[in-house]
């Protein structure tokens, strides 16, 4: 959503609704509710009487459903339509283009649109009683949110690094690595991790996988894992103002590109008797100028990211990446249909249900920097034939039908500039960093790839 607003150039806008609950809907009960006075009372009414609710009043289980029902029906009587792919973003289309858009979360929303759409908003305000309202920065869903004269938008949380990643855990000096953690330590990197989690999650895209690799250390943590813990919550308080860049790329030059990496074999499973079974995927996906699949310098935006460890067991190198790149594939899918329905919903609506055929004409590009995923599905062979593993085939031979049947390309670049690879390895992200301080990024074309590494080596 971000990206649209800063790529149609588009003045962002941040609201919340004063005690939303209560300028929903009548309450809808089969019986009366009533309740006890307020502590401190009521002035003039006595103490001992009871209060009748009539609206949907903060507390009651069923009050978030009423209000976003009211709201949701508000909002498509405005002209506003939800979004198939994200419910929580409303559309408006104007001649079949679009016009302004609004992302929802309960009470607060952010938004941007033309005339039209600012004349809607004026009505909404009109309508109902708003706490906030304001332009260019504000804070939305827990993140500090701020546009720039040239539209680019800083998403970052330098204020809850501030507030809640400068508690360490506490560790003797000499204690060995291999040690259990103790029943304090375990607590304190269980609040660490979930405060951590999120961070990453959001925002800090250089911690993702660190952070996944501490999660993965329950139900019994070692004296190590609470290091790294802590080591990570050196690393948020350090690039504390480091966030997430959208860049305001042109909307005719706009597209999807994934950058996925995997690590055979490097995890642990705790319900494993077997070593080092589990293997680490991870992916990046970036809004970005088109002219980075061409191999030129690119602005990118990074707008989804994800460290974690691949479901089913990896037999090999091939196999763990084969599964990397089948996520990147469909997440790469996700994001191509939201962009067709937000620039193409005449053609999206032509198509029904094979709405494929729509999402096929928009570009996008598959990173990797396995070489053997890139020759698996870049050379006219026969997958089947020249991989062993046929699993490993069944999903190469899936994502090779999606990019031969649209406007998809397979590009690989070497390890040192693959910017997922800090999220499947324990390794530093200075690189990652980079890209995010600069907004950023450039492909090489594989040949000279592969002639510079031949140079090094």
């Amino acid at each position: 959503g971000l990206q649209l607003l800063s790529s149609f150039k588009w003045k962002i806008h941040f609201a919340d609704f004063s005690q939303a609950f209560m300028q929903g809907d009548q309450l809808q009960r089969g019986e009366e509710l009533y309740c006890e006075m307020p502590k401190g009372g009521i002035p003039g009414v006595d103490s001992r009487c009871l209060i009748q609710i009539l609206k949907t009043v903060y507390g009651l289980t069923d009050a978030p459903f009423r209000w976003n029902r009211h709201l949701d029906e508000a909002l498509k009587r405005m002209g506003y339509v939800p979004s198939k792919s994200d419910p929580c973003l409303y559309l408006l289309y104007e001649n079949n283009k679009l016009g302004g858009m609004l992302m929802l979360a309960t009470d607060d929303f952010i938004d941007g649109g033309n005339e039209l759409h600012q004349q809607k908003m004026q009505e909404l305000k009109d309508r109902y009683v708003f706490g906030k309202w304001d332009y260019n920065k504000g804070r939305f869903c827990g993140k500090d949110v701020e546009q720039y004269d040239n539209f680019d938008i800083k998403v970052d949380q330098e204020y809850y690094v501030d507030l809640r990643c400068k508690s360490p855990i506490k560790i003797e000096k000499n204690s060995p690595d291999e040690q259990f953690c103790n029943s304090e330590q375990t607590d304190q990197l269980r609040k660490n991790n979930g405060v951590l989690s999120w961070l990453a999650k959001e925002t800090r895209v250089d911690l993702s996988g660190g952070v996944s690799f501490s999660q993965q250390c329950f139900p019994e943590p070692r004296i190590r894992h609470a290091r790294l813990c802590n080591k990570l919550l050196k690393e948020a308080v350090q690039y504390k103002d480091l966030g997430i860049i959208i860049k305001s790329i042109p909307i005719d030059e706009l597209c999807v590109a994934v950058t996925s990496d995997s690590a055979w074999g490097n995890i642990s499973d705790p319900k494993d008797a077997e070593e080092n079974l589990c293997s680490q995927a991870g992916y990046i996906v970036l809004m970005a100028s088109r002219k980075l699949l061409e191999g030129e310098m690119a602005k990118v935006s990074p707008i989804a990211w994800k460290s974690h460890r691949l479901k089913r067991k990896a037999p090999s190198t091939l196999s763990a990446e084969s599964q990397a790149i089948g996520e990147a594939a469909a997440i790469a899918a996700w994001f191509r249909y939201l962009l067709a329905e937000v620039l193409h919903p005449e053609k999206l609506e032509a198509a029904g249900s094979n709405w494929e055929l729509a999402t096929d004409q928009l570009e996008y590009g598959l990173i990797t920097d396995a070489k053997s995923i890139y020759d698996a599905l870049s050379k006219p062979t026969n997958t089947a034939a020249t991989v062993q593993d046929k699993r490993t085939a069944i999903d190469l031979a899936v994502v090779r039908d999606e990019l031969k049947r649209g406007k998809g390309c397979i590009r690989w670049i070497d390890t040192n500039v693959q910017l997922a690879d800090s999220l499947t390895k324990m390794m530093s992200p200075d690189l990652l960093r980079r890209v995010l301080q600069t907004g950023e990024y450039m492909i090489r074309e594989e040949l000279e790839a592969l002639k510079l590494k031949e140079q090094e080596r």
